[in-house]
This record gives structure tokens, C-alpha cells and sequence, in this order.
């Protein structure tokens, strides 16, 4: 599982100084996942240019890590991003995370949709499938899993929200 270095710091820091942030992105930044009404984050969505490069537009993605006393870590991963292209479905039409079940506990996926109309969809945790990893290669053997399902009503124009919570219990 992927720890942050110290030596990362600089460079995001960089990063943020020579990019501004436009306020209305701040907001979005700043805010807790799903608190921010669904027009509201639509309207935010709606209002960043498409690129002719890119089949979404990812407006933020933050992944934070913590650590306890005991050395266990627990992960935080959020993204929102736009539809802009019926091509972009197929890749960003659901949401997965791997695990590895004498790690960590299993994985908590929220995940929201907010289609043109301004309607509201949320991932119902039903619909996600648990199933073991595919090994690279077939001598080997694992214990890795993967949680996934389908993000609900993803469309054109539509913005998605997805929060990925990854806790170790060892």
C-alpha cells in the first residue's frame, strides 16, 4: 500500500503556488464530501470549460492519510469530477478499490451522481460486488480483493462524487 514520503510536500506545495485555485473550486476543496448541495456542486461543475483533450474534467481529487498511535493507517480518497463524453463511461462508469482483507477492513465506498436535471443519485452499497483480485500471474496465490460497482446514472454533463475510505486493523 502506497505511503506519502515527506519529500512529496514540496512539490504540492509548488504546485499550488504557481496554479490558483479559481474560488469557486476553493469552496468544493474546502468543503467535507457530500455536504456541498447537489445544485450548487452542478452549477460548479457546469460552469469549468470542457477540454477537447479529455473526456471528463476532474474538479478536485484528495487523498489524505493519517496514522495512529499503533502504526495503522487509515486512507481517505475523494474525487469529483464531469462527464464530458459518452467515450468517458466506460472507464469512469464505476468505482473499485483493492484490499487485502488480513490488512485491512473492507473498504467503505459512498458515491453520489447529480445527472443534468440537477437529480440526485446515490451509489446504494447493494449494488457493489466484493470478488478476489485477479493474480498477475498464475503460480501465484493471494488474498487480495476488490470491492466495485456501478456508479448509478452516470450520463454526459453528469457530475459524480466518490468517497473511498481504507482503514488497516493491523
Amino acid at each position: 500500500m502506497f505511503r506519502p514520503t515527506p519529500f512529496l510536500m514540496p512539490i504540492c506545495l509548488a504546485v499550488q503556488a504557481v496554479t490558483p485555485v479559481p474560488s469557486t473550486l476553493q469552496a468544493l476543496i474546502e468543503s467535507e464530501a457530500f455536504s456541498m448541495p447537489a445544485g450548487q456542486l452542478l452549477q460548479l461543475g457546469q460552469s469549468l470549460p470542457a477540454d477537447p483533450a479529455f473526456d471528463v474534467i476532474q474538479l478536485i481529487e484528495d487523498n489524505q492519510f493519517r496514522c495512529d498511535s499503533a502504526g495503522r493507517m487509515s486512507a481517505v480518497y475523494r474525487y469529483v469530477f464531469r462527464v464530458d463524453r459518452e467515450s468517458a463511461l466506460s472507464g469512469w462508469g464505476g468505482v473499485q478499490v483493492s484490499w487485502s482483507p488480513w490488512l485491512n477492513e473492507r473498504p467503505v465506498i459512498r458515491a453520489r451522481v447529480i445527472t443534468p436535471d440537477g437529480r440526485e443519485h446515490a451509489l446504494d452499497p447493494s449494488t457493489l460486488g466484493d470478488a478476489q483480485e485477479p493474480d498477475e500471474a498464475r503460480e501465484m496465490f493471494g488474498d487480495r480483493r476488490l470491492v466495485r460497482g456501478p456508479l448509478p446514472m452516470l450520463r454526459v454533463g453528469a457530475i459524480a462524487e466518490v468517497e473511498i475510505r481504507v482503514r488497516e486493523h493491523r
